[in-house]
Parts: structure tokens; sequence; C-alpha cells
């Protein structure tokens, strides 16, 4: 689509005489580059903003909405995930309630490397002291609104993941189904997080974790 960040950000390695076309059957390098994904984009590449080592969300989005400061923050969690992805970036969130996709199974799924930091005022300085949060006074929301698991990790991990500082809210999954609010694999680590609320169908109604680490977290009420 017009726009997407996944246009010209693949690698032209990787396109051999056997995979020279996309999905479609178009051509499989329209611009230059080679896009991420199965398909290849009708449109060239977006300019991407400057990010440092920190993409910004806030529950509205300001700004530009690229996510390059507090001032132009996305309003996205799970659009930050992937340009901190590609920068090699930390995620940071303001105080708020967040949803995520309203139509899919998982409000949020995980991305390998992406540390994810919530509890956040919406004005701290990038060389905050990030120890220093209240997430009492400014706590960041994730609520699955009682129809869909919050936080999703959908393989094992070969990097520790950090996902730090929220409260993981009414998650649920059906039968059968494990970790109403988060369902967690190898090396992923929720840290000064908060379950309650949850649902699921199976085990763990809080969170599922198989391999994965959860420290100084509070699990209630599920």
């Amino acid at each position: 689509m017009e726009g997407s960040v996944c246009v010209n950000r693949g690698s032209d390695s990787l396109v051999t005489i056997a995979s020279n076309t996309d999905l479609d059957g178009g051509e499989r390098i329209r611009h230059g580059q080679v896009d991420l994904g199965c398909y290849e984009s009708d449109y060239d590449g977006i300019s991407l903003p400057q990010i440092d080592n920190i993409v910004y969300v806030t529950p509205t989005g300001a700004g530009l909405r690229d996510g390059s400061s507090w001032e132009n923050a996305l309003g996205d969690i799970q659009a930050a995930d992937t340009v901190a992805r590609m920068y090699g970036a930390n995620v940071w969130v303001a105080e708020g309630v967040y949803y995520g996709d309203t139509t899919t199974a998982n409000a949020y799924i995980m991305m390998e490397g992406v540390n994810v930091y919530g509890g956040l005022v919406g004005n701290e300085t990038a060389d905050f002291d990030l120890s220093l949060r209240n997430f009492a006074a400014h706590p960041t929301i994730l609520d699955g609104m009682g129809v869909r698991r919050v936080l999703y990790q959908p393989n094992a991990f070969q990097q520790e993941t950090v996902w730090d500082g929220f409260t993981i809210r009414n998650g649920y999954t059906a039968s059968y189904s494990y970790g109403g609010g988060a369902y967690l694999l190898a090396l992923s680590h929720l840290r000064n997080c908060t379950f309650t609320g949850n649902q699921s169908g199976y085990y763990g109604g809080g969170a599922y974790a198989r391999n994965s680490t959860l420290s100084n977290c509070v699990i209630s009420h599920n």
C-alpha cells in the first residue's frame, strides 16, 4: 500500500531467478529494491523518519505520527514495533489505555528483539532512567476488551525480548486456547507487569509462559 514501511525494505540478495516474481506473478523488484513480504507494491518507498534508539507512542498519536519523538508520536504500539525493528530501536509507550487491533484474535504480537516499555508520562527525554518510572501513577494499560488475547508470542525467540511496565487486562481466549492475558514462549521476558481480569478457555487465564520469564509481576483476579 502507499506509504507502507515495507516498500523497498527487503534484501535483493534473496531474489533469485526462481523467485523473481511476487505471489501474484508480478515483477519482483519494481522501484530499485525489493519490498518486504510476498507482494511487490506499485508505489515508491516513503521517506522514513529520523529515529535514534527510541520509537515513541501515545494513545492518540501526535504531530507527524512517525514515532520520532513524543511530539510526533505514533498512536499504535504494533506499528511502533515494526518501525523499531527496522531501526534496532526500543519502544516507549506513554500512560493511557491501548486496545490494539480489534479485528484479530491477539491485540498485540511480540516482535523478536524489540523491547517495549510502558509506565511513562509522555514527556521524558531520551536519557531518562527507566528505573524511575511510577507505574501506579502512570499506568499503561493493554486491554483485550474481553474478546481477544492481549499479548501473543508467535514462535520461540533466539534473542531475549522484553515488555516492561504494563497492565494487561480483559484478555480472552476460547476453549482449548492458552493464555488469556499473554501467550509466551522461549526468551520473552515480561517485567513490572500486572495481569488482571483475563480469561482462558484452557490454561493460563493471566498468562501462559513456556521457557520464558516473568519478573516483578502481579497476577491476580484472572
